[in-house]
C-alpha cells in the first residue's frame, strides 16, 4: 500500500442518500439533543483498544450531535461472538457490529450454509463506492469483506497476527537481539533465563492465544503458508505428522513461558513485558494499543519483529463494521459506515488501535516506527489470512482453542491432535 498525505472530507451525506431516502436519514436536532441512538457491538474491552473506540465515538457524535452511540462491548471474542449469534438469530441486531473479514464476516452472509440470498446483512455497495474504496483498498483486504461480488462491511485496520514484542530495554541492558527463528529464541531465551527473566509471556487462559503463537505462527515457520492454508481449508489430511510435530516443539517453548500463563490473558501477558518480568509476548499487533496506553513509546521502550520463522509472511486479518438487515437505526449505521470508511476516520483510530490502516490514501505521517514498517511489510510479504477468518466452521475453532487453553496446562499433544482430527470434517470446502 502507498500511502500519502490527504486532505479529505467524510462524503457522509453522499454515502446517505444512496442507500437512504427515508426521512429518519435526514433527522436532526436544531438544538443538537441526541434524537436516535447508534448502538455498535464490538469486543474492544483492553487499554488500547477501549481508547480508540472511544476516539472514533467521539469523532461520530462531534459531527452528529443528533445522534448517541452505545458502545456495546462484551469482553472476550468468544462471549462476544455468543452473544451476537443470540441477538442475530432471535431478530435483535445490533445498529453495527464488528466482524473480521473472512469466515467470521461470511457466516452471516452465507447464513446457515446458504448462499448471500438468504444474509443477515445488507450489502454496503454503495458506501463502498462512495467513498472509492475499491480504488485504494488492497484487493486481499476487499476480497475479506466481499461475498458474490458484493461488499458486506466497510474495513476500518488492518492487524497482524504473527507478531513477537519485545521489551528493548531488557534486550538492549543484555547485549540480545530479537529472535527471528526458534533456534534463535532458545538461545536468547536460556540467556534470560540465566538473569532470572521469563523469556516469553504467553496468556494462556483463553486458548485463542495460545493458538495464535502456534497456528498463526510456528506452523508456518515449520511447514510453510501453502500447507497451512490447506490444512485450515479442509483439504489436507487431519492427521498429517506436521501438527503433532508443531505442537510437539511448543511444548519446548512452554518451558520458556511466565508459570502464571494459564491464569492470565493477552493482556496480563503484556504487562509482565511492561513491568520487565518477561522479555516478550506474541500477539496480535492489536497489543501494541495496550503497550502504548501504558505510557510506552513505539522504537524506545517497545520493538516489534515477525513471529520467529515468519519472516516475509504477513498473517492478517481487517477490523470491519456491518450493516444487520432490520436494525433499529439504520441512517445512523450508514453514516457511521461512511464516516469509518474515510481515511480521516482511519487516521484517528488506527494510530491508537495498534493497526495500519485498510485505505492506501492516509497520512504516514501519523503513525509510529512499527506501524510504518508494518505498512512495508503488508505491501511485500506474502499475505495469509488469520485462521479465525480461514476456518469457516465456528464450533471447530471453539473447540480447538478450548483444548489449546488446557494445552496449555498438561502439554498432551495427543489430546489436542484428537479435537483436531474429530472435528476436522467440519472444514470440508
Amino acid at each position: 500500500m502507498m500511502h500519502r498525505s490527504v486532505s479529505s472530507s467524510f462524503g457522509l451525506l453522499l454515502g446517505a442518500s444512496l442507500l437512504c431516502a427515508t426521512p429518519a436519514c435526514s433527522s436532526s436536532s436544531s438544538e443538537g439533543t441526541p434524537e436516535q441512538t447508534l448502538e455498535v457491538f464490538n469486543w474492544w474491552t483492553n487499554p488500547g483498544e477501549t481508547d480508540a473506540a472511544q476516539a472514533i465515538f467521539t469523532m461520530y457524535e462531534k459531527a452528529n450531535p443528533q445522534t448517541h452511540v452505545i458502545n456495546a462491548a462484551v469482553e472476550n471474542i468468544d462471549k462476544a461472538q455468543a452473544e451476537l449469534q443470540s441477538r442475530m438469530t432471535t431478530g435483535a441486531p445490533p445498529d453495527t457490529f464488528q466482524a473480521i473479514g473472512g469466515w467470521n464476516l461470511w457466516e452471516w452472509v452465507a447464513f446457515n450454509g446458504k448462499d448471500d440470498t438468504d444474509s443477515k446483512l445488507e450489502n454496503v455497495d454503495a458506501i463502498a463506492a462512495a467513498n472509492g474504496l475499491a480504488a485504494v483498498t488492497p484487493q486481499p483486504l476487499l476480497d475479506v469483506v466481499s461475498y458474490n461480488n458484493h461488499v458486506y462491511s466497510i474495513p476500518i485496520g488492518t492487524h497482524r497476527f504473527n507478531t513477537l514484542f519485545y521489551n528493548k530495554k531488557i534486550f538492549a541492558q543484555y547485549g540480545l537481539t530479537p529472535p527471528t527463528t526458534w533456534d534463535e529464541f532458545y538461545q536468547v531465551g536460556d540467556a534470560l533465563k540465566a538473569q532470572g527473566i521469563t523469556p516469553l509471556a504467553i496468556g494462556a487462559k483463553d486458548g485463542f492465544y495460545v493458538s495464535i503463537v502456534v497456528w498463526d505462527g510456528m506452523l508456518i515457520a515449520r511447514s510453510g503458508v501453502p500447507f497451512r492454508e490447506s490444512y485450515f481449508g479442509g483439504t489436507a489430511d487431519p492427521a498429517d505428522p506436521a501438527i503433532a510435530d508443531t505442537l510437539t516443539e511448543m511444548t519446548k517453548v512452554f518451558g520458556y513461558t511466565n508459570d502464571d500463563r494459564s491464569t492470565v490473558d493477552w493482556d496480563g501477558a503484556a504487562q509482565e513485558v511492561v513491568d520487565g518480568k518477561a522479555a516478550m509476548t506474541i500477539i496480535g499487533d492489536w497489543a501494541k494499543g495496550f503497550f502504548l496506553s501504558q505510557g510506552w513509546q513505539s522504537g524506545v521502550d517497545l520493538g516489534a519483529v515477525p513471529t520467529p520463522g515468519t519472516q516475509g509472511t504477513f498473517v492478517y486479518i481487517a477490523d470491519s463494521f456491518t450493516l444487520p438487515l432490520g436494525v433499529p437505526d439504520r441512517a445512523a449505521a450508514v453514516t457511521f459506515l461512511n464516516m469509518i470508511a474515510t481515511a480521516k476516520a482511519q487516521d484517528v483510530f488506527n494510530p491508537i488501535k495498534g493497526a495500519i490502516p485498510t485505505r492506501s490514501d492516509t497520512d504516514i505521517s501519523l503513525y509510529d516506527s512499527l506501524a510504518v514498517q508494518a505498512i512495508s511489510d503488508f505491501e511485500n510479504s506474502t499475505l495469509t489470512r488469520a485462521r479465525p477468518v480461514l476456518v469457516k466452521s465456528p464450533a471447530f475453532l471453539a473447540d480447538v482453542d478450548t483444548a489449546m487453553s488446557q494445552f496449555a496446562i498438561d502439554l498432551q499433544v495427543d489430546t489436542v491432535v484428537n479435537v483436531m482430527k474429530n472435528r476436522y470434517d467440519e472444514l470440508a470446502p
